[in-house]
């Protein structure tokens, strides 16, 4: 057992054990949003090649799924793009070959697989901007392999199928710039990324903070960051069709959601967080590369904490926080333990509350008929979003216990956890200005992991991710 006592670096069989367990994920999950996405990147050669692509939004209005869903296109015109490259072939299968792409499997899970190459560049650009960090070769594989057995990146990606990987992928690629100094590359790919749902402006307004005090540059390198964004609302404007819009903006009673009463009303708590982290940046004077570089990594944390503890979420979003801490939990070494512990729990917490939340979503009636995994095991016949609880008591039981006891008790575990993280991680000027006179840096400093916190974490991440498959084990078995 010395291989277990070891501590200083993760082996390869480690990696591989992870990269196969989301593997086996990958070819039992479908969540139907991707479909959905997936449709418009077909018909975005359709209307292409019949000359009708100015009339891109207009055409994608309630567009039909699986009988039961109806939906626009919703997102900004590049990431449809990016869709419409990756299912290219798709639409040549359904040209030629005659086929529903998505009622095919084949289909399908090439469909899933747009969200790959994009991982893989985050997993790439978390090794650069370790390096750039001066992170030994040890320390970027430990925070390769935390970032990969995070319960959230095993959620959001493999299990619903979410692509919010893609704005992050550019959004990482920006703070490697930040990190550098190059501030042109750094607006330019925050640009790219706040056309991915818009969400990358969150961190992009505090990061720029933290550096510019000079308002009018703030402005200016604010309404470049949006440029790319707004040059495509304005062209589908002149073109005489309506753009789909901000999706930040069309979301934002989700995030006004968790409120506070005053005296008038109600106000956003997370709002209130957030302009509270707006005016620290604004204010905060750097002093050294270090303690700007701490601080790059720690803004985004703490925004995504802030905006998960306090809006109400897509169960895939959270996968926007989940770089960050891979970088935050190695910078600070003392703390290694109670981060993982911590996140292990923000992790259980979180996805059982949105099992609870968003019974439909995670229904392995919905998840899994359309997989290799069912088809082979135990054929699901049809597609149903229905409560995974059902099988255990009648619907306002059901209710009751949700409302009652689950919610509360997961969310509060998610909330302790998340709120735990941020104040524990803050970079204090003492240690900062400590660390610098002895010539220490917490990021060159080895980490020494205690492979039974890892292999814990990675047990709860993986048993959390299999709640649709455990239930759908029931319906065979009974």
């Amino acid at each position: 057992m010395n291989w277990f006592k070891n501590t200083t670096k993760p082996y390869k069989a480690e990696f591989f054990v992870a990269c196969v367990t989301l593997l086996i994920f990958y070819l039992t999950y479908f969540y139907t949003d991707v479909a959905i996405t997936t449709r418009s990147g077909i018909d975005f050669w359709t209307y292409l090649f019949d000359g009708q692509i100015t009339k891109f939004y207009e055409l994608s209005k309630n567009m039909t799924f699986y009988d039961t869903l109806h939906c626009d296109a919703l997102y900004d015109f590049s990431v449809y793009i990016i869709f419409a490259i990756w299912d290219f072939p798709l639409w040549l299968a359904e040209k030629f070959g005659g086929i529903d792409a998505l009622y095919s499997t084949p289909c399908l899970l090439w469909a899933k697989g747009i969200m790959l190459p994009f991982l893989a560049g985050t997993v790439v650009y978390l090794k650069k901007i370790g390096e750039e960090l001066k992170f030994s070769k040890e320390k970027i594989n430990w925070c390769i392999l935390i970032y990969l057995t995070s319960a959230f990146v095993m959620s959001s990606i493999f299990v619903l199928c979410q692509y919010d990987i893609i704005g992050i992928f550019f959004s990482l690629i920006a703070l490697y710039y930040y990190i550098k100094g190059d501030m042109k590359k750094f607006i330019l790919f925050m640009a790219i990324s706040i056309t991915m749902k818009n969400f990358a402006l969150f961190i992009f307004l505090p990061l720029l903070l933290l550096k510019v005090k000079k308002v009018s540059k703030i402005v200016l390198y604010t309404v470049c960051s949006m440029s790319i964004f707004l040059l495509s609302q304005i062209l589908f404007t002149l073109l005489g069709t309506t753009p789909a819009g901000s999706f930040l903006f069309a979301q934002m009673n989700k995030m006004l959601m968790g409120t506070i009463d005053l005296g008038l009303g109600k106000a956003s708590l997370f709002i209130i967080v957030y302009l509270g982290i707006l005016l620290f940046c604004y204010l905060k004077q750097i002093d050294s590369n270090y303690e700007l570089q701490r601080f790059s990594t720690y803004i985004p944390f703490a925004v995504w904490a802030a905006f998960f503890v306090f809006s109400e979420s897509s169960p895939y979003w959270i996968i926007l926080i989940t770089p960050y801490f891979a970088l935050l939990v190695c910078q600070n070494v003392a703390l290694l333990k109670v981060n993982l512990w911590l996140d292990a729990f923000a992790g259980v917490g979180l996805i059982l509350a949105q099992n609870l939340f968003f019974p439909w979503v995670f229904s392995y009636k919905w998840l899994m008929p359309l997989m290799p995994f069912a088809k082979l095991i135990h054929p699901l016949e049809t597609m149903v979003q229905e409560n995974n609880l059902a099988i255990f008591g009648n619907e306002e039981s059901l209710e009751v216990f949700t409302n009652t006891f689950g919610l509360p008790l997961t969310l509060a575990l998610f909330a302790f956890s998340m709120i735990a993280l941020v104040v524990l991680n803050f970079p204090r000027k003492k240690q900062t200005e400590a660390n610098l006179s002895a010539g220490i840096s917490d990021f060159s400093t080895p980490l020494q992991v205690e492979r039974s916190v890892i292999w814990f974490r990675y047990a709860l991440s993986t048993g959390v991710c299999m709640v649709p498959l455990f239930f759908y084990f029931l319906d065979w078995i009974f």
